[in-house]
């Protein structure tokens, strides 16, 4: 294969799975698999496929025989790399859309919720924090464990009631907290519970979604 036709081919592969990506924005709560779903796979599968077949062969163009295994792996392994990588982060851009958008919307509709966003880990507080921070009508507080790491200084126990003696007076209306507030401390009645990750266990699950069932005074 010469080099236009490759060229052509990848361009058009890079079209036919842009073509496919698109078609999801049409996806309600009404699609069926086989009008909205179905097409956007194969249009997916195709562009898939004519993307890596010629990146493949011109990245392995001109490797000796003796080289090849050795190649083809490097490739392999770059390829996963790259893949996992470029997941988390889209996974992260549209986590952190998703619970921008819902928290917005929840503050608009009720300006006097209250909202609690649990996060599996203590930087993805403090980004989280940062993110809702900017959204006009949000009063944002972090609620975090005791231990520090570095120069970030946990809260101690008087510093964790506090936050929630605020959380419930409404002097906050959003509290993003790790796991140090599914149990053991009153939280209060909250209108919107938000995981921002996958809940790794069903017990912590049951405890998260329960701070929506206390009583507010």
């Amino acid at each position: 294969m010469q080099r236009g036709p490759k060229r052509w081919v990848t361009f058009g592969g890079f079209v036919l799975a842009t073509s496919g990506m698109a078609l999801y924005l049409r996806l309600g709560s009404d699609s069926t698999y086989a009008a909205n779903i179905l097409p956007s796979i194969v249009l997916m599968s195709l562009g898939m496929g004519l993307i890596f077949v010629p990146l493949s062969a011109t990245a392995l163009f001109g490797v000796g025989n003796h080289d090849a295994g050795v190649a083809s792996a490097v490739l392999n392994t770059a390829q996963q790399i790259g893949g996992s990588i470029g997941l988390a982060f889209l996974n992260t851009i549209a986590a952190s859309a998703t619970t921008a958008y819902i928290v917005s919307n929840q503050l608009q509709v009720k300006p006097d919720s209250r909202v609690l966003v649990f996060t599996q880990y203590r930087d993805t507080c403090d980004m989280v924090t940062n993110l809702l921070s900017r959204i006009e009508g949000a009063r944002v507080t972090k609620l975090i464990g005791q231990s520090g790491r570095g120069s970030d200084k946990g809260l101690r126990q008087k510093e964790q009631i506090g936050v929630l003696q605020r959380f419930r007076d409404g002097e906050f209306n959003v509290v993003v907290a790790t796991s140090v507030g599914e149990e053991g401390l009153d939280v209060a009645n909250t209108d919107l519970v938000i995981f921002y990750e996958p809940v790794p266990s069903e017990i912590r699950s049951i405890q998260r979604r329960g701070r929506t069932g206390r009583s507010r005074d």
